[in-house]
């Protein structure tokens, strides 16, 4: 999965017009990371750079809705503290970038 992580980094730091290859390869990317346990063992910063790139390029589709969804799955605290300051803020950016009904991550309502 780094390498495909690396990928979605490298396309968005080139900056690749979204034409329909990149995003076919964009989305076949997201297609496998979203594979069940793919992101578990997952490095932070493979993490962070991933939803940074699909921020970046702004690709939408359901691959995207399931890359975020499975990515904010893999959240949870004992996770994020072991994200660096830059991991962290990058992480935040995208999903802030990526914001919309399919993304949101939303608090439990006050008991």
């Amino acid at each position: 999965p780094q390498c495909l992580a690396n990928s979605l980094w490298a396309c968005a730091k080139l900056g690749i017009a979204p034409s329909s290859n990149a995003r076919c390869f964009v989305r076949r990317c997201l297609d496998e990371l979203c594979r069940p346990g793919r992101l578990q063992g997952f490095a932070a910063q493979g993490l962070a750079n991933s939803l940074w790139a699909v921020a970046r390029l702004r690709v939408s589709g359901s691959a995207t809705a399931g890359f975020v969804a499975a990515a904010v799955q893999e959240l949870d605290p004992d996770r994020i503290r072991q994200f660096a300051a830059q991991e962290l803020s990058m992480t935040i950016w995208a999903l802030a970038r990526l914001d919309g009904a399919s993304f949101r991550c939303r608090r439990p309502a006050p008991s």
